[in-house]
Formats: structure tokens, sequence, C-alpha cells
């Protein structure tokens, strides 16, 4: 499994879930989202995914920023939610 798609599916969500969210604020709907996509291919699929993608949007619903160097802590954190058989030192 390659590690920075897990990463990408973790800021997919985040911006996914920034966007839908201002322009909630914009527009007063979570029906109206300008730009926003809700089908956006993730890199790859499978629980990871799906932990990692829900990862970044709670951490944006929860309004705080991802940061770089604590990014495999966030890959620990999802690997152990999820009990996939990777383990971060697994990850290429």
């Amino acid at each position: 499994m390659d590690k920075q798609d897990l990463i990408d599916c973790i800021n997919l969500g985040y911006n996914e879930f920034k966007l839908e969210d201002t322009n909630e604020e914009k527009y007063g709907t979570p029906d109206y989202i300008e730009n926003f996509n809700p089908y956006t291919e993730r890199p790859i699929s499978g629980d990871e995914a799906q932990y990692a993608d829900e990862f970044g949007m709670m951490m944006a619903r929860e309004g705080f920023k991802l940061v770089e160097k604590e990014y495999d802590e966030y890959l620990e954190q999802i690997l152990s939610d999820c009990c996939s058989q990777y383990k971060l030192k697994d990850l290429i």
C-alpha cells in the first residue's frame, strides 16, 4: 500500500468538507455547492482509504488544520482504527 495514496485520501476528504462547509455558509444551504464534485475518485479503495477520507472530513469539521509533520501520526491512527493488516512501516 502506498503511503502517499492514503495521504491523498486524507487531503481529499478535508478539502471537500471545507468546500462544502464554505458553500453552505455562503449560500445558506448544503444543497448548492459551487464547484463541488462529491464523486471525486480516490486514488485507492478499501477500508484504509475510507477511514483516511473520513479522518480528513473529521479534521475539517472540527476546525483543525492538517499539519504535514503529523501525517505519520494520522496514518498510524487510521490504520489502527480500521484494524488494517498494514502498519506504518509497511507503507511504501
